[in-house]
């Protein structure tokens, strides 16, 4: 197979054609772009902010469709030509000079093509971006044996994780109308200056301002906050830790769903219960908030268009000692419900709002997100089959919850697949930290499986191993074989399991 006719495609870029329908004046920032813009200016070598993912493909890939293919998706969105001001203020413009397309990299000829490849793809995602530069690479990669990797790597401040499935499936689309001779759509999508305009008419408007005192009223008393930063030197902002994921069987996810099914609620209500029982038992604590994202697209054409749309609601429920496993669940979909009607509102404002009432100098509401997303994907990519889309996102709190759910249909083939994934900072955790948090989520979860009306206090959490470690002492005593007064063994325990409950 020749995939680099005229030998211009190995280790380069395509170039797509001048345009010049893009005005170039400024226009200003979403509520929620300001608050990017302003983390990334303060650390330009973070890359928290770099979100993206990788279609692993097999089959016979022509490298040329893919660059028209992909030409014709970036002409359809605007949010591909912005550019941020260079400067001290945000703003943002349309950039009309030629943007570059696809990087091509064939590795097939190296020793071990598929780990060079996989190596190429983490860089793309790590390496960070300029903001007064373009805020978007893509590149298509070649490991031999007719195995591809399309890769796109985005700033958050151009777009969100419904964007990213929006390009995966424009492109496959466009990539097997092209293979098959058929003509592409030339119309663009919705601007994203559309968006920026109607943001900024929201924040004059009186929808606002109920919203605004919504918000305030519910946190006229801010909960503690959830983690402590560790005492140990600050990690550079440009090392971000590998997530640690946990694979569900579809056994196991199908009986979460089915038990908050039986209720009328959903997989969401139930992991937020899971996490805030955890929590709750873990840290004694009653009083929780999570960030809950949002897609915040409004209409059909802004659920078509590429751009940064997406927000986060804070959510807040009180644990009693009284409360079961379903009460929890209850409570949080009574408390999504309500707070849903008021999310319009950016979470950019409301940190500055709720920061200004309470003369606090926490950044945000909550120090972790929890989301869940379902991916029911049916791409069609002709000549070839998908076998995965793997996304790329970091934590921007100190642990942010990811449940994602795969159903990806390429070429009448299903797979399934549920991964939970913790992205972390390491100024909070160290990666021994969210292994054993995982553990124990484990442990509290079949425990909530086996019966929803135990009380929480009752719900277990320590693994067998730590269960273990635990009784050791009490062997000790028993068997006369420690020296260790009780005091000392209750204190040698403690430096073992210091978060350990009972």
């Amino acid at each position: 197979m020749d995939i680099s006719p005229n030998n211009r495609f190995l280790d380069s870029a395509w170039v797509a054609e001048e345009c010049t329908a893009f005005p170039a004046s400024p226009f200003p920032l979403s509520s929620d772009q300001q608050a990017i813009w302003f983390a990334q200016t303060l650390n330009p070598e973070l890359t928290n902010y770099n979100i993206g993912s990788v279609m692993i493909i097999d089959g016979n890939i022509v490298p040329d469709i893919i660059v028209k293919a992909f030409d014709s998706v970036i002409k359809r969105h605007d949010a591909f030509r912005l550019r941020m001001v260079a400067g001290t203020s945000p703003a943002q413009y349309f950039d009309s000079s030629a943007l570059p397309l696809m990087e091509f990299k064939d590795f097939s000829a190296t020793d071990n093509p598929i780990n060079e490849a996989e190596q190429y793809v983490n860089l793309n995602f790590t390496q960070p971006f300029n903001l007064a530069e373009r805020l978007w690479r893509s590149a298509l990669i070649y490991a031999g044996n007719n195995r591809w990797y399309w890769q796109l790597c985005c700033h958050h401040i151009i777009a969100d994780g419904t964007s990213l499935s929006l390009l995966n499936a424009e492109l496959s689309e466009n990539y097997s109308r092209l293979i098959r001779g058929e003509h592409l759509s030339e119309s663009a999508s919705l601007s994203y200056a559309d968006f920026v305009a109607s943001d900024a008419a929201y924040l004059g408007a009186k929808q606002c301002i109920k919203d605004q005192a919504f918000w305030l009223e519910r946190y006229t008393a801010l909960p503690p906050q959830l983690f402590q930063p560790l005492m140990t030197a600050r990690t550079p902002a440009s090392y971000l830790p590998e997530p640690v994921s946990w694979m569900f069987e579809e056994s196991l996810f199908q009986r979460i769903e089915q038990a908050a099914s039986l209720y009328g609620l959903s997989v969401l209500h139930f992991m937020y219960a899971l996490f805030a029982c955890y929590f709750k038992r873990v840290k004694n604590v009653d009083d929780i908030v999570f960030g809950i994202p949002l897609h915040n697209r409004k209409n059909a054409r802004q659920k078509a268009a590429v751009g940064m749309y997406a927000s986060v609601i804070p959510v807040r429920i009180r644990l009693t000692e009284k409360d079961s496993f379903y009460d929890v669940m209850q409570k949080a979909a009574d408390e999504l419900r309500i707070c849903y009607k008021h999310q319009r509102l950016p979470i950019a404002e409301i940190n500055r709002r709720i920061k200004k009432q309470q003369h606090t100098d926490r950044a945000n509401v909550f120090d972790m997100s929890l989301s869940y997303e379902p991916y029911d994907v049916n791409i069609h990519l002709e000549g070839a089959t998908i076998q995965t889309i793997k996304p790329h996102h970091r934590a921007q709190y100190p642990l942010a919850i990811t449940i994602n759910q795969y159903a990806i249909t390429s070429n009448n083939k299903q797979s399934k697949s549920v991964c939970v994934e913790f992205n972390y900072s390491l100024d909070y955790f160290t990666p021994a930290d969210i292994q054993v948090m995982q553990s124990r989520l484990a442990v509290l979860l079949e425990g909530a499986l086996q019966n929803v009306d135990t009380p929480v206090s009752l719900l277990p959490v320590l693994s067998p191993y730590e269960r273990q470690q635990l009784l050791q002492p009490a062997h000790a005593i028993e068997s006369g074989a420690s020296n260790l007064l009780v005091h000392e063994m209750f204190e040698a325990q403690v430096r073992r399991s210091p978060q350990a409950t009972g």
